[in-house]
């Protein structure tokens, strides 16, 4: 079987990451990938009141204002997981020695991850 390099997995993810977000995607890219250990994230949102202050007169008493309200906010992360399954072909030219079948063997492999990538965008 030739050494298609394109199958290693540090290859195939240097090869997905040089593939171009769409541009409605832009702000993606600049999130963090550091990994999260918890399968959820909570935060505490304070609750305030948008109101003007009353005017008041002089010697009388302030007026009452509410206090700031709290409450927590939870979410679930979305994992996303998903393969492609080659077809007989692809392994027919995975396992043929010679150039030209290593080179069917990566198009057809790109094309694949291609359109799995394109998913994920999508999801985005």
């Amino acid at each position: 079987m030739p050494d298609i390099s394109l199958l290693e997995p540090m290859v195939l993810r240097g090869v997905v990451e040089k593939f171009v977000a769409p541009e409605t995607l832009i702000m993606l890219g600049r999130t963090p990938q550091t990994p999260w250990p918890f399968p959820s994230v909570t935060w505490d949102v304070i609750k305030g009141s948008r109101m003007v202050a009353k005017p008041n007169v002089p010697n009388s008493e302030a007026h009452i204002v509410p206090r700031l309200g709290r409450s927590q906010e939870s979410a679930a992360f979305v994992y996303l997981r998903e393969k492609k399954v080659f077809e007989p072909t692809t392994l027919h030219w995975l396992r043929t020695p010679g150039e030209i079948a290593a080179t069917n063997a990566e198009k057809a492999v790109l094309r694949e991850v291609a359109v799995l990538n394109q998913s994920f965008d999508n999801f985005a």
